[in-house]
């Protein structure tokens, strides 16, 4: 079944540079050894289901299966019935992550009838076929991910207060790509090297591209930036992707204030003063004219691109 998929052995690599995702990390493999249940939240793409596939990869239950339960692209009167199974010839999603670890990606979409059964097997370790008084015993972790706020969910009686609890032992809330810029670099290099691998090429961005991608809000995060990564290596011609190989909504977009402030101040301003000139490099390509156009002198601009990685100075750098 496309909704429950038992995911191959491959690697998932993270970058956890920036201080909360090295917070996520270190929480990861202090818990490595524990069945706790981990929910996950955060904006749509941010990577949830690429930590999950970290976090199976990094617990005592590697070597067991991992199994995926997308909700969203289950038939609401399907679900239950495809997560604990009706008879011998279709065990279900819990059956299939016996040992392993099951993640029930975008679990606020689960309707209420199968909630109780999760809740069941959370606080039981116990799970009864869909439609049999059939009980069995189960050892398999929950990883559970939302983008919707549960807590919300609850007044309304879409979601078990109880089960929103239970689910959330252990909690992580993926920043978003805009909040992470110590890992953006890093993030697009992995992308280009996994598509430049696939299609047999050796592409790289040009710095202005570069200044480009890192002035870009993301809506989308990380699925959005993989999908332009990987539409970039395709339809460039010279094995510099430049400015031209990036979609319009990237090269079209200004943005005058930072999306959102840091809470200190000196990094507010740091991140601003990043800002300004990654676009002033991306409008005017040289220290000379960022020099010219910001009013200020070329030793200045020089100093700050150097600052920043930004230009000549941060292809040096590598």
């Amino acid at each position: 079944m496309k909704e429950m998929v038992q995911q191959p052995a491959a690697e998932e690599s993270i970058v956890f540079r920036s201080e909360a995702m090295q917070e996520i990390r270190t929480t990861i493999e202090r818990i490595a050894n524990f069945d706790s249940a981990i929910l996950l939240t955060g904006e749509r793409g941010s990577g949830k289901s690429r930590l999950a596939r970290y976090i199976h990869q990094t617990s005592h239950r590697s070597k067991g299966p991992y199994v995926v339960f997308h909700c969203l692209s289950v038939p609401a009167d399907q679900a239950g019935r495809m997560m604990f199974g009706d008879d011998p010839d279709d065990p279900g999603a819990v059956a299939a992550a016996e040992g392993g670890i099951l993640y029930i990606d975008e679990i606020g979409a689960l309707p209420m009838d199968a909630q109780n059964g999760v809740m069941e097997l959370l606080s039981m370790h116990t799970y009864r076929g869909w439609g049999t008084s059939t009980l069995h015993t189960a050892s398999v972790q929950i990883i559970s991910s939302t983008s919707l706020p549960l807590e919300k969910q609850i007044p309304l009686g879409k979601f078990r207060e109880d089960l929103y609890y239970s689910l959330r032992v252990i909690e992580f809330d993926i920043p978003p790509l805009r909040r992470r810029h110590e890992d953006f670099d890093e993030i697009v290099n992995q992308f280009l090297q996994r598509y430049n691998k696939r299609y047999g090429m050796q592409k790289h961005f040009s710095a202005r591209a570069k200044a480009l991608l890192r002035q870009y809000d993301w809506p989308g995060n990380i699925s959005e930036l993989e999908n332009v990564v990987e539409r970039a290596v395709i339809i460039s011609r010279e094995e510099e992707i430049g400015r031209a190989d990036l979609p319009e909504t990237i090269t079209a977009a200004r943005s005058d204030t930072l999306s959102e402030l840091p809470a200190d101040f000196d990094e507010a301003v740091d991140a601003y003063k990043r800002q300004i000139m990654e676009a002033a490099y991306a409008r005017w390509g040289s220290s000379y004219q960022i020099a010219k156009g910001l009013h200020i002198t070329q030793t200045r601009a020089s100093r700050m691109m150097r600052e920043y990685g930004i230009g000549r100075s941060h292809k040096k750098k590598k």
